[in-house]
């Protein structure tokens, strides 16, 4: 289990998410771009590479709330950088 981070191929509506108060307030999309962090965007990896698992694409990882917060807390203050993959 890793942290990774990675730039989007592209600044666009497909690879970035809506900010969506800015965009109530102005009627149009606005996206979020991660200015703070430099546009990465942060990810939680699981590699099931060497795992004694059957039917391993069967299983995912999915984060709980406490833990994506307590990720962005470290991001927002910089306290640690992560792997670019």
């Amino acid at each position: 289990m890793q942290v990774i981070k990675h730039q989007p191929k592209e600044f666009s509506g497909k690879s970035l998410r809506w900010d969506w108060k800015a965009t109530r307030e102005t009627g149009s999309p606005v996206y979020l771009l991660n200015e703070h962090s430099s546009y990465y965007k942060y990810r939680f990896h699981w590699s099931k590479k060497n795992c004694l698992l059957t039917n391993k694409s069967k299983y995912q990882f999915i984060a709980s709330r406490e833990n994506k917060r307590t990720l962005a807390k470290i991001i927002f203050a910089g306290l640690k950088d992560y792997i670019e993959l």
